[in-house]
């Protein structure tokens, strides 16, 4: 047995996945020098898997033992090849198992490690002669016409040569073919109409004594006289993943195969892997297809599609279909989004609104039309895509009854002719409404990236397996088929909307009308004057006037006439939705809507509303109002007071856009405001609403309540207005997101929320049904600029603390600014249940640029990333702490070039992660005031070391508290001592 210290440069990793961890001095504890080395006891392939090593050890971790282990397993060369972490359990037997990556001899070793001690105890090595287990060659079979037959098959690690078998079934005569190195073969001379049984064998060390071999599945294969279609599969794109994206034929003969794109337990029917997934722009799949000639080919494609597995908590990415694509993806690449034109048939997630009513439909059957991307679109990045390139969705229904179950079966087809590509699924039983066939007009529109091939093929992506069958492929030539159909303009549904709130406090109201339409407004009152006749409205443009209404209940008639000679875009016409043949067709008839208005004010400087308050009080303490009514008509510069107790609204609370105080200038605005009486503090449990908190309204104050128990997929407080402040509030137990800045995407980025303070707030075990997407804090997909968050906590939360997404059909949002936070174990509930992703700071998406600023902040004992791009390449870090995150403590990655990387981090320390920081994109963020963990040292780019000594405690059992002002204790943990470097690190 022997001690080592130098060992440590790598294996510290380790420290930060105890179980528990420990004081770094505790006197109470056996002395380390004392404490049993560990043993291996054996090392061994298992016969139920002898592609593994399994080790068997001792080693003792309890107080006096150590408080976890590492297992490594080094080459030859004495390299470290793989290392396994060692939990803390009450047995001193473990078992661990390594997976080598090649045939050698390897020695294992186990170090027992201690909290506060840098040597570990280091067990004897022990040596194990391993031979890789050889795959079975996946094989591909193609008649080549005149009874030949053409095989390839995947390259086979250590594999020398290979050797093709096949039988004649009838007869039984066999014979073999040598194929040396190469992975494909020819067989000539076959009989056409007989079936051969037809495989390949992997060799190694030919010729010897003990030569290895292993033969694929033998594939029965029909001999035909024509030449078949060519086959290929491929898996690629974002999230996708060798073991999880994959392929498995069953009947080569009639093309019956399974595409699988996930695993998940067959007694729970729970998900547990998922790869890849559909977006708007780029997927990641898994595909079998073949390649067309455009110019020589039209073809009709049809399937059955067996649903073995979907996601039972879809997120609406998973599905299946038949897609054409004018790029393909490099089989399995996963780091680079796959931007293509492509056409498609598939079941996923189709959101749409249809007269006046947003459907959502996860999962259903659709089609999804994708154009304009060209390789100077692609250039330009994802703002470029988002801005040029068009992805359109329309399910074939929307009805909750034919969402897609594990079992279903449909039979769908993709066409092209010279009119485009047409996604077509005849139901059994159709009704009168009943769509069955969407067009892409414009085959051309597939010719942008590759002018010269189609693919077209069959795709599963996300959490998604099915069985494809009856596969028939007709091919015609265009020359000869009918001549294309003129494309009609697209139908782009007439939006009209009043966008000021139904009640006002005096009797000069904001009215604001926006359409996405030139034309002309007339507003009438029901005495017949028009404060509003014939007032032009451009488009996507707020029209504004101030107009007298009394006091009480006014109803106005709202006339907006679409000018005839408009047109949203190019080949575009405005539509109005037909309800008696349940469609939109091209009209510009006038519509005319009801805006009522409630002009009501309370001559008090403080209106109180309670739990027991009616729209019948007088907002007196004796005489409350109910919090809606309250919100409803307080006045710039008055303040509703919350009775302290539980609210339960039946419904959800709104604050209408339009419902604001008055902003002169940045440092003068007059505000609005809502908070908990003097002592007391104000609880709204939304059990019972079916809805959350939305605050649409500019310049107000929220500060002093809890926000609670949304129901699923519902956020507890959504800030979608601007230069609002919301402090000291606390949002848990929501069925989505606590608290999030956003807007919605059919507006443009001046309207979304922008200069919004949180601060001091807190959210923790915020849950939804998937849970995949509830987080703390949020500023994502639609805000602006300007948004800040200060001095919050986010923990407990199943998905990460802080989310910062964008995505490419919305574009880039508005930078945001988050300071003096703190985001602790998320990706899992407060009670340790749960098991989500639990990023701590989740910076970006998408591999949009927007330079977020994360200052002064903390992040511990996370699920995953203490810190993470999340493929944005322009964040930046000031005095950031990351400590014992169970993935990478700062991860910083972007997608495309590397050269177009625009991180920067300053000042910061991370150190015991459970794997190394990753930032190998952009080395020169190494520096002297950057202190990166590289998974056993928290070192600058000196060299110089910093240990857990530069804290008053990292004992990660305690919690963080806020004192009376509202700033956070934390109680010594990863407060930093004397011993650290002047101004570096989160200090609060």
């Amino acid at each position: 047995m022997k001690r080592t210290a130098s060992l440590f440069k790598r294996l510290c990793v380790w420290y930060c996945a105890a179980v528990v961890f420990f004081p770094l001095f505790a006197a109470d504890r056996k002395p380390w020098d004392q404490t049993a080395v560990p043993v291996i006891t054996a090392a061994q392939t298992l016969p139920d898997a002898p592609g593994t090593v399994e080790l068997t050890c001792t080693l003792e971790t309890s107080t006096d033992g150590a408080d976890k282990g590492l297992a490594e397993m080094l080459d030859q060369s004495l390299n470290v090849v793989d290392s396994k972490p060692i939990g803390k359990t009450r047995r001193d037997e473990k078992k661990i198992t390594f997976t080598p990556p090649k045939s050698g001899t390897y020695s294992f070793r186990v170090i027992a490690l201690r909290t506060g001690e840098k040597e570990g105890l280091v067990s004897e090595s022990v040596t194990v002669r391993f031979t890789l287990p050889l795959e079975k060659p996946a094989v591909q079979l193609l008649n080549a016409g005149g009874g030949a037959l053409e095989l390839s098959w995947s390259a086979v690690p250590e594999a020398s040569s290979y050797v093709v078998r096949y039988t004649d079934v009838r007869t039984g005569t066999a014979a073999e073919k040598t194929a040396g190195s190469t992975t494909h073969a020819q067989l000539t001379g076959l009989t056409a109409g007989s079936t051969y049984a037809v495989s390949v064998a992997a060799v190694r060390g030919a010729g010897s004594a003990s030569a290895d071999v292993a033969y694929s599945d033998p594939i029965d294969k029909l001999i035909k006289n024509e030449r078949e279609r060519e086959w290929q599969f491929a898996w690629f794109g974002q999230s996708s993943s060798k073991d999880r994206n994959t392929m498995r034929m069953i009947d080569s003969n009639n093309l019956t195969f399974e595409l699988n794109s996930c695993t998940f337990d067959p007694a729970t029917q729970m998900i547990k892997d998922k790869g890849g997934k559909f977006t708007a722009f780029h997927d990641g799949i898994s595909y079998y297809y073949t390649v067309i000639d455009p110019d020589t080919e039209n073809f009709e494609l049809t399937a059955t599609f067996t649903v073995d597995y979907i996601n039972i908590t879809a997120d609406g990415q998973e599905g299946f279909g038949i897609l054409a694509m004018d790029s393909i993806g490099q089989n399995g690449v996963n780091a680079v989004n796959h931007y293509t034109n492509s056409a498609g048939v598939i079941a996923t997630k189709f959101e749409k609104t249809i007269n006046g009513v947003k459907k959502t439909s996860k999962d259903t059957l659709g089609a999804r039309f994708v154009s304009g991307i060209t390789g100077d679109v692609i250039a330009l990045g994802d703002s470029g895509i988002a801005q040029y390139g068009k992805s359109v969705s329309d399910a074939y229904s929307y009805d909750q009854s034919d969402l897609v179950r594990a079992g279903d079966t449909y039979r769908v087809t993709l066409k092209k002719t010279n009119t485009g590509y047409h996604a077509i699924f005849k139901r059994t039983i159709a009704s009168e409404d009943t769509i069955e066939e969407y067009i892409m007009y414009g085959p051309e529109k597939l010719r942008q990236l590759d002018a010269d091939h189609v693919y077209v093929g069959f795709a599963a992506a996300r959490g998604c397996n099915v069985t494809v069958s009856d596969v028939s492929m007709k091919i015609t030539d265009p020359a000869a088929d009918p001549a294309a159909q003129e494309e009609p303009p697209e139908l782009i549904p007439l939006t009209v909307k009043v966008d000021s709130p139904s009640t006002y406090h005096t009797s000069k109201y904001p009215f604001v009308f926006t359409s996405n339409a030139d034309g002309l407004l007339t507003v009438t009152d029901k005495n017949g004057k028009t404060p509003v006749k014939n007032a032009k409205v451009k488009a996507l443009i707020d029209y504004k006037k101030t107009i007298k209404v009394p006091a009480g209940l006014n109803d106005y008639q709202i006339t907006f006439t679409p000018d005839p000679d408009f047109r949203p875009g190019e080949k575009q016409a405005i539509a109005q939705y037909n309800a008696e043949l349940k469609t939109y067709e091209q009209d510009y008839k006038s519509v005319s809507i009801v805006h009522t208005v409630i002009n009501k004010s309370y001559g008090r400087a403080e209106l109180y509303a309670a739990p027991d308050g009616s729209a019948f009080g007088d907002g007196s303490p004796e005489n409350p109002l109910d919090i809606q009514s309250a919100l409803n008509y307080v006045k710039p510069g008055q303040t509703v007071v919350l009775s302290g107790g539980t609210y339960y609204p039946t419904r959800g609370i709104m604050i209408e856009r339009g419902n604001s105080g008055v902003k002169k200038s940045a440092k003068n605005i007059t505000r609005k405001t809502l908070r908990s009486a003097d002592g007391t503090r104000a609880i709204l449990d939304f059990t019972s609403a079916g809805a959350g908190f939305q605050l649409w309204g500019d310049c107000w104050l929220i500060e002093g309540i809890d926000i609670r128990n949304t129901p699923g997929n519902v956020k507890g407080l959504q800030v979608a207005g601007s230069d609002n402040v919301v402090r000291g509030v606390n949002t848990y137990s929501c069925g989505d997101t606590g608290l999030q800045i956003s807007g919605v995407s059919s507006e443009t980025f001046p309207k979304w929320p922008a200069r919004n303070l949180i601060e001091n707030c807190t959210s923790y075990g915020n849950i939804d049904p998937a849970a995949n997407n509830a987080d703390g804090f949020a500023a994502k997909l639609t805000c602006a600029d300007g948004n800040v968050f200060r001095g919050c906590i986010a923990y407990g939360n199943i998905d990460d603390g802080w989310d910062l997404f964008a995505k490419i059909e919305s574009g880039p949002i508005g930078a945001v600014l988050i300071e003096n936070c703190i985001a602790y174990k998320n990706g899992s509930l407060p009670d340790g249940s749960g098991n989500g992703d639990g990023n701590g700071f989740k910076l970006g998406g998408d591999g949009i640029a927007v330079p977020h600023v994360l200052r002064n902040s903390i992040s511990f004992g996370n699920g995953t990333s203490g810190i993470t791009s999340n493929s944005d390449p322009a964040i930046k870090l000031e005095n950031v702490t990351s400590y014992g995150n169970k993935g990478a403590n700062i991860n910083l990655y972007g997608k495309g070039k590397e050269t177009e990387r625009q991180f920067a981090v300053s000042n910061s320390i991370s150190m015991e992660g459970m794997s190394a920081d990753e930032y190998k994109e952009m080395p020169s963020l190494a520096a002297p005031g950057n202190y990166f963990w590289n998974g056993a040292q928290s070192l600058n780019s000196e060299g110089r070391q910093l240990t857990p000594d530069v804290f008053v405690s990292t004992d990660t059992d305690i919690v963080p508290v806020r004192k009376a002002d509202g700033s956070i204790d934390m109680k010594g943990l990863l407060e930093l001592t004397d011993a650290a470097p002047a101004g570096v690190g989160a200090r609060f």
